[in-house]
């Protein structure tokens, strides 16, 4: 059993971004260079990387990075940083993608039965963990 506190983490609406760019090449035809954009690039955001970065601070602090390969069951209760209202549900895959990244279990894949909840309201706000791993 694996137990950690996290940071709250961020939404998703803010863990991901996106982004195309401007190159230029080549016209179809003569020597005149045009101006397109590239496919979009998505990317982590620096309030995302930065969560990553905390997360895997307080698995190396807790000797957490055990690189489990079993099923798993994890519980996450999502303490908000204030009474503003907010989807629990928008903040599970930065968690665990998180977990993974910082060697918890080898993948997000291995989780059978995750539970969330809504804790109470903790100034800055909070993320308790608790994995375990699934008999059979």
């Amino acid at each position: 059993m694996i137990e950690l506190i996290l940071p709250l983490p961020p939404s998703l609406n803010s863990y991901w971004r996106s982004a195309t760019t401007k190159v230029k090449r080549p016209a179809q035809f003569g020597r005149l260079m045009q101006t397109v954009r590239s496919p979009i690039t998505v990317y982590i955001s620096v309030k995302g990387q930065q969560f990553r970065t905390d997360v895997i601070a307080a698995v190396l602090q807790a000797r957490a990075n055990k690189k489990l390969t079993g099923r798993l069951q994890v519980d996450l209760v999502i303490h908000p940083a204030d009474k503003r209202v907010q989807d629990i549900d928008n903040r599970i895959k930065a968690t665990l993608d998180a977990l993974t990244h910082a060697g918890v279990y080898a993948d997000d894949s291995q989780i059978d039965r995750l539970i969330v909840c809504r804790g109470d309201i903790i100034k800055g706000g909070q993320c308790q963990v608790l994995i375990t791993e699934l008999e059979g």
